[in-house]
């Protein structure tokens, strides 16, 4: 029984006395470890905390793994409802909430669970259990999580609970095939599979941060994923296209072969301008542009002084596949892609599918004049008119060929590529089924699941949604969504571009 002191554990396995309680926490360490959980990454590389709580309303129950030799061992159970964790170099100590140390680890992984099944941190809640590590001086906190628990803290994260079941649905077919397909991905070298922001799903935790609707299309879909010719689709999305989506090539490169139903399709159903940042348009001074630029690292020193212009190449979707940025000394920096093109730009625009407006300066020149009272002014002359000199010499003012500044004006917001967020929102409206809003915006992919898609196995019609054959006649062309009247702006899913890259010259095989 517990009480409200501290249980403490020996790790001496072969004493009989603990068998019982060793072996029930040693199994589910193991379990922690892998076996269909996802590592969510909460705190992880250079930004990680040097000192970090925790809170369980019924305690703690904390298990250490050996990676080395691959055992686990329980290290103490309390009941005290706090509990501090010091990153002291490539070592975690753990201390109660009146600062009494209760533990350090030697290069060994902690798992934490609350005796209750939550854990409060960073006023979230998250489910299941949080893993600790430190390796090169850095604390890494992890959430080993189920598939399906971990979605229910994604979809109130990612689109509004009060829309339609269909789209939600929609939504949780695609983050789910997201997240299988991230496995061992680009956040691999922190130990994590997904992190928690617009970088790959935005997760808010489990608890108050759960909707019932929201809850409701993870189970109507639960392990139902997308795939394409006997393969796991990588189900990208973004929050809205405009009236187009990108392809995968046009956005990061790569070849697109590999994943023909990133193709880009029409969206002519979708209605930006009644979505959240779906249009947008601002002015912006060369000063600022050039100074953003040259503020990133891929482009700091490049460019001197200031923009004299700015030229961009569009693809006939009309997104930003090509931008040259060049300054008064002849230098330029240059973007490939619309993803490449909204990195350079991201401070201006909300995606890559805008138009570029440059402005000149009305003023003219300031000349000083001197008055016939012997009066020095300084007056501002227009473009078009000459200056008379007192010398006899004249100068017509002729207009900068330097805008002053750039108006950005555009559609869409994130990176355009697979399905859009309030586009299925759009369709589910209008009464399509998710099934089909997912084949409109990834064609030629299906609806089957993970144990189908795992062993090769012939999918039957139970396991199995058809694939659809929505057109784009099919598609509606005007529809004012409904909006929450206080809503939870969506996120998007932008991607790491090196890794696109990367993964778009691989071949991804079946699970396994």
């Amino acid at each position: 029984m517990r009480s409200g002191n501290i249980k403490r554990f020996i790790p001496i396995f072969f004493i009989a006395v603990l068998l019982t309680a060793v072996f029930a926490v040693s199994a589910s360490a193991l379990e922690y470890r892998d076996n269909g959980k996802l590592r969510v990454g909460l705190e992880f590389g250079p930004t990680s905390p040097e000192v970090t709580q925790f809170h369980s309303a019924d305690g703690f129950r904390v298990v250490i793994f050996d990676e080395t030799t691959y055992e686990s061992y329980p290290v103490f159970e309390t009941a005290q409802t706090d509990i501090t964790v010091r990153n002291t170099g490539n070592k975690g100590a753990l201390y109660l909430s009146d600062g009494t140390k209760i533990y350090e680890n030697d290069n060994q992984a902690m798992y934490i669970t609350g005796i209750g099944g939550t854990i409060d941190y960073e006023d979230k809640t998250y489910h299941e259990v949080i893993k600790l590590f430190f390796k090169d001086g850095l604390m890494r906190v992890i959430n080993i999580v189920s598939f399906e628990t971990y979605l229910k803290g994604v979809l109130p994260r990612e689109v509004y609970a009060s829309w339609p079941a269909e789209a939600l649905k929609t939504a949780a077919v695609a983050a789910r095939t997201y997240a299988i397909y991230s496995l061992g991905g680009k956040h691999e070298r922190y130990g994590v599979d997904i992190c928690t922001t617009t970088c790959c799903q935005v997760y808010g935790g489990n608890g108050k941060n759960e909707h019932p609707a929201t809850n409701a299309a993870v189970e109507a879909t639960k392990n139902q994923v997308l795939a394409y010719n006997g393969r796991l689709a990588m189900a990208v999305y973004t929050a809205t296209a405009g009236d187009h989506t990108e392809s995968s090539s046009g956005a990061w490169g790569g070849d697109q072969s590999l994943h023909p139903y990133l193709c880009g399709v029409p969206t002519p159903h979708e209605t930006p301008e009644e979505y959240a940042n779906g249009s947008w348009s601002n002015t912006y001074t060369a000063q600022e542009i050039f100074a953003y630029i040259d503020s990133k690292s891929a482009y700091s020193g490049k460019l001197r002084d200031g923009i004299s212009s700015i030229d961009v190449e569009f693809a006939e979707n009309g997104y930003a596949r090509f931008i040259t940025v060049t300054d008064y000394y002849g230098n330029t920096v240059t973007a490939k892609n619309s993803g490449n093109v909204r990195g350079m730009l991201s401070k201006f625009v909300k995606s890559a599918k805008f138009t570029i407006t440059p402005h000149y300066s009305e003023a003219g020149k300031t000349v000083a004049v001197l008055t016939s009272a012997g009066v020095v002014n300084s007056e501002a002359v227009p473009y078009g008119h000459m200056i008379l000199r007192g010398d006899g010499t004249t100068e017509v003012i002729t207009a900068s060929t330097a805008p002053v500044s750039y108006t950005f004006t555009g559609t869409g917001w994130g990176h355009g590529v697979g399905m859009s967020q309030n586009g299925a929102m759009t369709l589910a409206k209008n009464g399509y089924t998710y099934d089909q809003i997912l084949a409109f915006y990834y064609p030629g992919t299906y609806i089957t699941t993970l144990s189908a898609l795992a062993n090769g196995t012939s999918m039957s019609d139970a396991e199995t949604v058809t694939e659809n054959t929505v057109t784009e006649t099919d598609v509606p062309e005007t529809v004012i969504p409904v909006m929450p009247e206080e809503p939870y702006v969506p996120g998007e899913n932008s991607v790491d571009e090196d890794y696109i890259t990367k993964i778009f010259n691989e071949s991804i095989g079946g699970m396994s």
